[in-house]
């Protein structure tokens, strides 16, 4: 035990003098908890949406301001002319274009089922996939109990346990946890055991009565200690921006 410790001792003594495997084992990871934490969002908001409105009454101009106030939608196209959503949808302006029939207002208030066109731009599946969902999640939500037979019956609660906002950062950083502790424990131990050999240091190592399984061992606690450190600080940062 006394020989890994000094084992240990001595490549603490190499990590401090050694710029290169300071930034290895701090500037890295905070780097990657900035790019993969916070920088890659895989929230979908502002998901370009186009109507095109034929329907007269207020049913179709309520499901045009709902969708308005919502942050997931922003609305660049309004028209009557179906030709106008297909060319914003060509052009990328409008990635989920909705048409409204005409007859829209009309067989809600019979209490008949009224059917809308969704048009997607599948060009990028996230948005498509995603939006669609939430884009049929609302319009439930606005005509609960005024369309279909099935609206009435069954009575839809929403509850998100955990990740309320559903904001990618809070699953990806506790990820960064194993990949970090992978990163700084293993490959930089493994580069260093490299390093000793490429500087012919580890055959005058081997000479000395440290077993080999003991220079393992300590060489690989240094960067255990390090890699544990990491993950303290990006729990904090995760915490303070939680």
């Amino acid at each position: 035990m006394k020989r890994t410790l000094s084992v240990a001792k001595k490549e603490i003594k190499h990590i401090l003098r050694d710029p290169r495997r300071l930034y290895l084992s701090f500037v890295i990871p905070l780097m990657m908890l900035l790019i993969f934490g916070y920088a890659i969002k895989f929230d979908v908001k502002n998901i370009l949406i186009g109507f095109c409105n034929y329907d007269n009454g207020s049913f179709g101009q309520r499901l045009i301001e709902r969708i308005s106030g919502n942050d997931i939608f922003q609305i660049s196209e309004v028209t009557s002319d179906f030709n106008k959503l297909k060319e914003g949808i060509e052009k990328g302006n409008v990635e989920i274009g909705v048409v409204i029939p005409p007859t829209f207002t009309k067989k809600i208030k019979r209490n008949q089922t009224s059917k809308l066109q969704i048009i997607i731009d599948g060009s990028n599946p996230t948005v498509a996939r995603l939006g669609t969902s939430y884009l049929g999640s609302i319009i439930m939500n606005i005509y609960k109990g005024q369309i279909g037979y099935s609206f009435k019956t069954i009575k839809i609660i929403p509850k998100i346990l955990y990740n309320i906002k559903l904001e990618s950062t809070n699953f990806v950083v506790p990820g960064l946890i194993a990949v970090i502790m992978t990163m700084i424990s293993c490959l930089l131990t493994a580069l260093t055991i490299v390093g000793e050999w490429e500087k012919g240091t580890m055959e005058m190592l081997l000479t000395t009565p440290v077993k080999s399984r003991e220079v393992i061992i300590g060489k690989l606690l240094p960067y255990i200690a390090i890699a544990f450190i990491d993950c303290l600080v990006i729990l904090f940062v995760g915490l303070f921006n939680t």
